[in-house]
């Protein structure tokens, strides 16, 4: 959960942490999260969790009905998501 603060107007707004949608279909790879997240986070793709290395999306998004969602070609065999 995240919060944030206006201190100048003493304004608090807690958030909790988007969840994300995934769904294949032949070698895409399509994921969604709410759209009121996008100022707050990017989604990120890693083929290895070992290494550590995560890569900003850089596919496409559309948001509809208050949802995101972009499809990703899955080259790679495992894919793994978050929204960071």
């Amino acid at each position: 959960m995240d919060m944030f603060v206006d201190p100048g107007t003493l304004k608090v707004q807690v958030m909790s942490s988007p969840a994300l949608g995934i769904g294949a279909n032949h070698n895409n790879v399509t994921v969604s999260w709410p759209a009121w997240a996008t100022n707050y986070y990017k989604l990120q793709t890693s083929t290895n969790l070992a290494s550590g290395n995560w890569v900003t999306n850089s596919s496409p998004t559309a948001s509809s009905n208050g949802t995101n969602i972009t499809s990703i070609l899955n080259s790679a065999g495992s894919m793994f998501f978050r929204l960071r």
